[in-house]
């Protein structure tokens, strides 16, 4: 598969990616050659590989969510994409049900 500059600017646009001009050509090699390797994976015999649902066999454990306030020196909401009332601001996730 041969990638073009133009793919490349998809990929950066759809990412949100900016890279400067003089790297795009070390990128567009490097995502080339990461291409061409799941070319080579995608030629595995995985017929007797039973498919998983997870990969770790042991089970995670999780704990429950709790609000704790920053610290200071954390620049945190400078960074956010939305910041509001102390907290990311993020998108609802609507279920196919609605």
């Amino acid at each position: 598969m041969t990638l073009s500059s133009e793919d490349l600017e998809k990929v950066l646009a759809l990412s949100h990616l900016e890279i400067d001009a003089q790297e795009k050509d070390l990128y567009l090699t490097q995502l080339h050659s990461v291409l061409k390797y799941m070319g080579v994976l995608n030629q595995l015999d995985l017929s007797c590989v039973e498919p998983a649902s997870q990969m770790a066999s042991e089970k995670l454990l999780q704990g429950e969510d709790v609000v704790t306030p920053f610290h200071d020196g954390q620049y945190i909401p400078e960074n956010a994409p939305e910041w509001e009332e102390g907290s990311f601001r993020v998108p609802k996730i609507h279920s196919g049900d609605t």
